[in-house]
């Protein structure tokens, strides 16, 4: 399997629209005829560095490209606010040498931005 900063976007941009959809079924669940979701947090250690955000990242993207449910879903999660990626210089770095979407598709997918514990 070939894996490349833009197929890695969309499968981030994609996974936000997922997360969306849930987050909207536990909001409105008369309104939803769906079976529930099976979701899957991936995440990395706590210090966040730039092997534990890529072992989130592609862990989450491969299980997802397994899956042949399609109520299973794979969220990454980097283990620190998002705020704090800016710290991470070497992952910053990374992201824009390979693709500027990448680093833009990152947002929705940290400790503060999912909101874990409604989907838990």
């Amino acid at each position: 399997m070939t894996t490349n900063a833009s197929t890695l976007s969309a499968f981030l941009l994609s996974q936000t629209a997922s997360l969306a959809r849930i987050l909207h079924q536990l909001e409105h669940p008369h309104q939803s005829d769906n079976d529930p979701y099976e979701i899957t947090l991936i995440l990395g250690n706590e210090a966040c560095d730039l092997d534990s955000q890529l072992s989130a990242l592609l862990w989450a993207y491969y299980m997802q490209s397994q899956t042949t449910s399609p109520t299973s879903i794979f969220i990454p999660v980097f283990g620190i606010p998002a705020k704090e990626l800016k710290l991470r210089k070497e992952a910053i770095h990374l992201y824009q040498a390979t693709d500027k979407s990448l680093l833009d598709a990152l947002h929705t997918f940290f400790l503060d931005t999912v909101p874990i514990d409604k989907i838990v």
